[in-house]
């Protein structure tokens, strides 16, 4: 709550609607104007523009570019059991990481049938 999510267009637009982004900022890196959304053409002119805590969300291009920015990634991986329909993006790459640069923790839950894997990671 009250902080800032920093996405692609196609991560926007998968989050359409949602009531997960209602009680936060919410950023678009597109070279596009979308209507009632703040954008910006790069994620360092957006992280200009941001105080507070700042989430990074969509593929692997804009996570790419902010690692360099980053003291903490918070990884969550889902996984469907067989029989179960998932919707959504079923595959991002998320980048290699030095593991020399990062301390790790980890927690797993299984609720429904989807695993969910978090990596917590935070800079050395």
């Amino acid at each position: 709550k009250g902080s800032t999510v920093i996405m692609d267009r196609l991560a926007w637009q998968g989050y359409l609607g949602s009531s997960s982004l209602k009680k936060r900022r919410s950023i678009v890196i597109t070279k596009s104007k979308l209507e009632n959304t703040e954008t910006y053409e790069s994620l360092e002119d957006a992280l200009e523009n941001c105080t507070g805590l700042v989430w990074i969300a969509g593929q692997e291009e804009v996570y790419e570019d902010g690692l360099k920015y980053a003291d903490f990634i918070d990884l969550s991986i889902l996984s469907v059991l067989r029989g179960l329909e998932f919707r959504g993006n079923t595959y991002s790459r998320f980048p290699t990481l030095n593991m020399e640069e990062w301390r790790c923790s980890y927690s797993s839950s299984n609720i429904d049938g989807i695993v969910t894997e978090h990596v917590f990671l935070k800079r050395r």
